[in-house]
Protein backbone atom coordinates (compact mmCIF):
# COMPACT_ATOMS: atom_id res chain seq x y z
CA UNK A 1 0.00 0.00 0.00
CA UNK A 2 2.78 2.62 1.05
CA UNK A 3 4.64 1.51 -2.44
CA UNK A 4 1.20 3.02 -4.50
CA UNK A 5 0.81 6.03 -2.60
CA UNK A 6 4.38 7.00 -3.22
CA UNK A 7 4.01 6.46 -7.06
CA UNK A 8 0.75 8.39 -6.43
CA UNK A 9 2.17 11.33 -5.29
CA UNK A 10 5.34 10.96 -7.42
CA UNK A 11 2.94 11.00 -10.38
CA UNK A 12 0.93 13.99 -8.73
CA UNK A 13 4.15 15.81 -8.83
CA UNK A 14 4.89 15.58 -12.07
CA UNK A 15 1.37 16.46 -13.46
CA UNK A 16 1.45 20.00 -11.43
CA UNK A 17 4.60 20.44 -12.43
CA UNK A 18 3.70 20.63 -16.62
CA UNK A 19 1.81 23.94 -16.72
CA UNK A 20 5.58 25.42 -15.53
CA UNK A 21 7.51 23.56 -17.89
CA UNK A 22 5.00 25.26 -20.82
CA UNK A 23 5.85 28.50 -19.51
CA UNK A 24 9.72 28.12 -19.58
CA UNK A 25 11.60 29.97 -22.48
CA UNK A 26 12.92 27.53 -25.13
CA UNK A 27 16.53 26.72 -24.84
CA UNK A 28 17.49 28.31 -28.07
CA UNK A 29 16.51 32.09 -26.39
CA UNK A 30 17.73 31.79 -23.42
CA UNK A 31 20.91 33.73 -23.02
CA UNK A 32 24.34 32.24 -22.16
CA UNK A 33 25.79 33.94 -19.44
CA UNK A 34 29.05 35.71 -20.69
CA UNK A 35 29.06 34.84 -24.41
CA UNK A 36 28.86 37.87 -26.53
CA UNK A 37 26.80 37.26 -29.53
CA UNK A 38 28.89 38.99 -31.57
CA UNK A 39 31.72 36.34 -30.92
CA UNK A 40 29.60 33.61 -31.36
CA UNK A 41 28.93 34.47 -35.42
CA UNK A 42 32.70 35.34 -35.53
CA UNK A 43 33.48 31.85 -34.57
CA UNK A 44 30.65 30.30 -37.04
CA UNK A 45 31.67 32.34 -39.82
CA UNK A 46 35.73 31.27 -39.53
CA UNK A 47 34.77 27.82 -39.27
CA UNK A 48 32.84 27.74 -42.24
CA UNK A 49 35.08 29.65 -43.80
CA UNK A 50 37.71 26.84 -42.52
CA UNK A 51 35.10 24.32 -44.15
CA UNK A 52 35.43 25.64 -47.40
CA UNK A 53 39.09 26.01 -47.86
CA UNK A 54 40.28 23.94 -50.49
CA UNK A 55 43.48 21.21 -49.90
CA UNK A 56 46.92 21.81 -50.71
CA UNK A 57 49.30 19.31 -51.94
CA UNK A 58 51.76 20.80 -48.85
CA UNK A 59 49.21 20.09 -46.62
CA UNK A 60 50.46 17.13 -44.11
CA UNK A 61 48.02 14.32 -43.05
CA UNK A 62 46.95 14.60 -39.38
CA UNK A 63 48.74 12.29 -37.62
CA UNK A 64 46.87 10.18 -34.62
CA UNK A 65 48.34 8.47 -31.56
CA UNK A 66 45.51 5.64 -31.64
CA UNK A 67 46.18 2.23 -31.15
CA UNK A 68 45.73 -0.39 -33.65
CA UNK A 69 42.43 -2.20 -33.93
CA UNK A 70 44.95 -5.67 -33.66
CA UNK A 71 48.13 -6.91 -32.30
CA UNK A 72 49.33 -10.40 -33.79
CA UNK A 73 50.64 -13.24 -31.35
CA UNK A 74 53.87 -15.42 -31.56
CA UNK A 75 55.33 -17.67 -29.16
CA UNK A 76 55.99 -20.60 -27.14
CA UNK A 77 54.15 -22.12 -24.10
CA UNK A 78 55.00 -24.73 -21.34
CA UNK A 79 53.91 -26.69 -18.26
CA UNK A 80 55.03 -25.58 -15.50
CA UNK A 81 58.22 -26.92 -13.39
CA UNK A 82 60.04 -26.95 -16.79
CA UNK A 83 61.71 -24.82 -18.62
CA UNK A 84 61.29 -26.02 -21.76
CA UNK A 85 59.06 -24.96 -24.63
CA UNK A 86 55.96 -27.95 -24.85
CA UNK A 87 54.43 -26.11 -28.39
CA UNK A 88 54.03 -23.29 -30.14
CA UNK A 89 50.61 -20.76 -30.23
CA UNK A 90 50.03 -17.93 -32.23
CA UNK A 91 46.73 -15.40 -33.01
CA UNK A 92 45.81 -12.28 -33.18
CA UNK A 93 44.02 -10.15 -30.34
CA UNK A 94 41.16 -7.99 -31.39
CA UNK A 95 39.29 -5.20 -29.57
CA UNK A 96 36.18 -5.41 -28.60
CA UNK A 97 34.60 -2.64 -26.57
CA UNK A 98 36.44 -2.70 -23.15
CA UNK A 99 38.14 -6.33 -23.42
CA UNK A 100 41.18 -7.71 -25.59
CA UNK A 101 39.29 -10.58 -28.01
CA UNK A 102 42.96 -13.50 -28.62
CA UNK A 103 41.74 -16.12 -30.86
CA UNK A 104 44.56 -18.26 -31.70
CA UNK A 105 45.50 -21.71 -32.67
CA UNK A 106 48.35 -23.85 -30.93
CA UNK A 107 50.41 -27.26 -31.08
CA UNK A 108 52.84 -29.59 -29.38
CA UNK A 109 56.33 -29.91 -30.62
CA UNK A 110 55.63 -33.45 -31.37
CA UNK A 111 52.31 -33.07 -33.05
CA UNK A 112 51.25 -31.37 -36.55
CA UNK A 113 47.72 -31.19 -34.84
CA UNK A 114 46.38 -27.62 -34.57
CA UNK A 115 43.83 -27.08 -31.48
CA UNK A 116 41.95 -23.40 -31.65
CA UNK A 117 41.14 -21.06 -28.59
CA UNK A 118 39.77 -18.01 -27.97
CA UNK A 119 40.66 -15.83 -24.53
CA UNK A 120 38.44 -12.73 -23.29
CA UNK A 121 41.71 -10.62 -21.65
CA UNK A 122 40.60 -7.54 -18.98
CA UNK A 123 42.81 -6.16 -16.30
CA UNK A 124 45.94 -8.92 -16.36
CA UNK A 125 42.93 -11.72 -16.27
CA UNK A 126 41.72 -14.26 -19.41
CA UNK A 127 39.12 -16.62 -19.17
CA UNK A 128 38.44 -18.63 -22.38
CA UNK A 129 37.75 -22.03 -23.78
CA UNK A 130 40.22 -24.11 -26.06
CA UNK A 131 38.19 -26.23 -28.92
CA UNK A 132 38.77 -29.91 -29.80
CA UNK A 133 37.00 -32.33 -31.84
CA UNK A 134 36.38 -34.19 -28.06
CA UNK A 135 35.03 -30.90 -26.91
CA UNK A 136 35.46 -27.80 -25.19
CA UNK A 137 37.77 -27.13 -21.81
CA UNK A 138 37.78 -23.85 -19.85
CA UNK A 139 41.39 -22.07 -19.47
CA UNK A 140 42.31 -19.35 -17.40
CA UNK A 141 45.33 -17.30 -16.07
CA UNK A 142 46.85 -14.15 -15.78
CA UNK A 143 48.54 -11.86 -18.41
CA UNK A 144 51.30 -9.24 -18.26
CA UNK A 145 52.08 -6.80 -21.18
CA UNK A 146 55.85 -5.55 -21.61
CA UNK A 147 55.18 -2.68 -23.65
CA UNK A 148 59.14 -2.03 -24.38
CA UNK A 149 60.26 -5.58 -25.26
CA UNK A 150 56.53 -5.87 -27.31
CA UNK A 151 56.07 -9.16 -25.15
CA UNK A 152 52.92 -10.97 -23.76
CA UNK A 153 53.48 -13.21 -20.91
CA UNK A 154 50.72 -15.85 -19.34
CA UNK A 155 50.63 -17.83 -16.94
CA UNK A 156 47.77 -19.93 -17.71
CA UNK A 157 45.76 -23.17 -15.62
CA UNK A 158 43.07 -25.89 -16.49
CA UNK A 159 41.70 -27.88 -14.89
CA UNK A 160 44.06 -30.60 -15.01
CA UNK A 161 47.38 -28.44 -15.93
CA UNK A 162 48.77 -25.27 -15.61
CA UNK A 163 51.86 -23.84 -17.13
CA UNK A 164 53.16 -20.15 -18.92
CA UNK A 165 53.75 -18.92 -22.36
CA UNK A 166 55.50 -16.27 -23.94
CA UNK A 167 54.90 -13.99 -26.96
CA UNK A 168 56.10 -11.43 -28.95
CA UNK A 169 53.87 -9.33 -30.08
CA UNK A 170 53.48 -7.74 -33.90
CA UNK A 171 52.53 -4.53 -34.58
CA UNK A 172 50.85 -4.06 -37.72
CA UNK A 173 52.02 -1.69 -40.39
Amino acid sequence: MKKIYGMLVIAGMLLATVPFLAMADPIDECPIAGVDPDAVAIEEEFFQQIEKRPLDADDEAPTTDCQPDYVKIRGIWGHSGDNEPDGYFGGRITRRERVGVFKGVYNTTNSDNKTRFVLLMKKGYFNGKIITDEGKYSITGLYKIDQEKNLLKLRWMTAHAEGWAVARMLLPD
